[in-house]
């Protein structure tokens, strides 16, 4: 088992449900509420711990979110096993009743709620101030945090700050206005004084930290273009010398060496909490498990609904982390054989009905499933006799320290050109010992920089959910996606569509207010 926080499913008036139920569940009995709760520090405790676990629902991380972004990105596309509705989420027809768009959609705003629940009580608890102010911290800081992938996905939305626990209505807010909202909190975090990422013992693994704090802050500048406080608070990060690259590439993307010293900010997944597979989703009261459905989605043993598509697999040509994000040809894996696991060649290929290899045009094997996943998947490591599962442990990278090097170093270019501190953090990012891809050529341009920025990006983060956003704010995601043979149509499909059921549930929000193409 691992050792990090639980994550408590608190439902204490939490749910935001995007339809005429309003945003909250029925009354159930069964539950806590507010008059009977945030009395304690345990209660505190649970509180802020709810925050984090909406991270982990059906919604998020569970499922829901690395789907979405991924099949939004060039890096994968679906098989024929794939979901017509996921299929139109990579082909870019989705429309705004699309469940998954409402799906992601809800479970940002579940975590608002929990985060203003939480912020709004826990003041008043008689308990440790010290203890107090680190816990608004966390919640404010993951406040923030959802609500900066909310506005990024989706433009402008609901601007709420209070619990709601009864009907709603409102507005969708200026981007810009929110934006006020999450430099505040995550300034708040900062000023708070969250501990360092070695001052918590290690059943607190997964907590927010001063690092996750300046890395995210870090981002959100970038976003905004304000490149030299990026520049500013990134370097802070990378002075400290608290965080560092780990040796393995791999081990970013497994169940091994997870919360390391490059990670600054992990979804903490852990299997068996409530007995395995659950398909259900929290929102409507089933009892689901901290696991993802990562390894049974993309699994080539499991439902193998995608693959890594020709075009991102030519993009990284021989950078030897694609072999780490993808199964190579003759890679070996462990296969189901009689009873017993085989190490078998993956070799995927084309075969006539004898037997032999069927070769294109061009004299190449052609691929059945093309590139099978294979960062966040359990076929390298599996001891025992299971396919991939619903119940997955791995935790999910939100922010790694190559993206504060990078992220740095693209702030940096954009402020005073291709410094020697540019090269030096791009190519640290190169140079780790499991990649060794060497430095960057001298004497780059300012525009030469950046193109070489976008492209590390690209081999550095395959299926971490960043490409998707990197190529919208560079306004690149048009020409890519299309090459891709995606129905991507410039000015529209820059953000998500507003769920239909939220325009049908808000009162404040008419057809009218739907961005704009859907």
């Amino acid at each position: 088992m691992k050792n990090k926080i639980t994550l408590l499913l608190i439902l204490v008036l939490t749910t935001y449900s995007s339809c005429k139920k309003d945003l909250l569940e029925s009354t159930d009995p069964n539950k806590l509420t507010t008059d009977k709760f945030y009395k304690t520090t345990q209660d505190a405790i649970q509180a802020t711990n709810s925050v984090y676990s909406a991270l982990n629902i059906y919604n998020m991380y569970m499922r829901e979110y690395w789907y979405v972004l991924d099949l939004m990105s060039d890096e994968i596309e679906g098989t024929a096993n794939l979901e017509p509705r996921r299929q139109q989420v990579g082909n870019y027809t989705m429309t705004p009743n699309n469940d998954l768009i409402t799906s992601l959609w809800s479970g940002l705003y579940m975590g608002i709620n929990r985060a203003n629940l939480a912020i709004e009580n826990i003041p008043a608890i008689q308990m440790d101030e010290k203890l107090k102010e680190r816990l608004l911290a966390e919640c404010r800081f993951l406040r923030g945090f959802y609500y900066f992938e909310l506005t990024t996905l989706y433009g402008a939305a609901p601007l709420i700050t209070k619990p709601i626990v009864d009907a709603y209505s409102f507005p969708r807010t200026p981007v810009a206005e929110i934006d006020q909202l999450i430099e505040e909190d995550f300034k708040f975090a900062l000023d708070n004084r969250l501990p360092k990422k070695a001052e918590y013992p290690s059943s607190d693994l997964g907590r927010v930290t001063q690092g996750t704090v300046k890395g995210m802050l870090g981002k959100f500048y970038l976003y905004k273009k304000r490149y030299a406080e990026s520049a500013a608070i990134l370097k802070e990060i990378i002075d400290s010398g608290e965080y560092d690259l780990v040796d393995n590439y791999r081990d970013n993307g497994t169940h091994t060496n997870e919360n390391n010293k490059e990670s600054l900010f992990e979804v903490q997944m852990q299997t068996g909490i409530f007995g395995g597979n659950s398909w259900g989703n929290e929102s409507a009261g089933s009892p689901n498990g901290e696991g993802s459905f990562r390894t049974v989605e993309y699994g080539l043993t499991g439902f193998n609904n995608v693959k890594g598509s020709q075009q991102f697999i030519d993009l990284m040509g021989d950078d030897p982390r694609s072999k780490y994000t993808f199964y190579q040809y003759g890679t070996t894996i462990k296969t189901s054989v009689g009873g017993s696991l085989v190490d078998t060649p993956y070799q995927d290929f084309k075969r006539d009905d004898k037997g032999n290899l069927l070769l294109d045009a061009n004299g190449k094997k052609q691929a059945v499933n093309g590139y099978a996943t294979r960062k966040y998947n359990m076929l390298d490591f599996r001891a025992s006799e299971f396919d991939e599962n619903g119940d997955s442990g791995i935790n999910f990278r939100v922010m790694r320290f190559a993206d504060v090097l990078l992220m740095y170093a693209e702030a940096m270019n954009q402020v005073n050109g291709p410094t020697p501190e540019v090269y030096a953090a791009v190519n640290r990012v190169r140079n780790r010992p499991s990649v060794k891809v060497g430095d960057l050529p001298v004497g780059l341009s300012k525009a030469e920089m950046f193109n070489a920025i976008v492209r590390e990006r690209a081999l550095e983060f395959p299926l971490e959910q960043i490409r998707a956003k990197d190529i919208r704010r560079w306004g690149i995601a048009g020409p890519i996606l299309r090459a891709q043979g995606k129905q991507y149509r410039d000015g529209v499909h820059e953000l998500l569509p507003i769920p239909q059921k939220e325009i049908d549930a808000n009162a404040a929000i008419s057809p009218d207010d739907q961005n704009p193409g859907y």
